[in-house]
């Protein structure tokens, strides 16, 4: 996912001028670091004790996604980040 897609305000506003545009399908990818690789770079940056998706506002049906897909180190999912 974009960095400037992990919050709905900013979303919202692309989601709006995608459907000015067209009437597809819009399908979005959620795209993580393995846990390992995202507590250091917690570490590097001085930050302790933050769940990956503490600081998240992770997409939603409600919001117009079509399809919601999770990727990490392993596979690629749908839907639900804690499955």
């Amino acid at each position: 996912m974009e960095h400037t897609l992990l919050k709905y305000i900013r979303r919202k506003f692309y989601i709006e001028e995608f459907k000015n545009v067209t009437n597809r399908e819009i399908d979005i990818y959620c795209i993580f670091s393995s846990n390992k690789q995202y507590e250091k770079n917690c570490e590097q940056r001085n930050v302790i004790g933050i769940n990956v998706t503490d600081n998240l506002e992770l997409p939603s049906y409600d919001e117009g996604f079509s399809n919601i897909y999770f990727v990490d180190e392993n596979e690629i999912y749908k839907e639900n980040l804690n499955r």
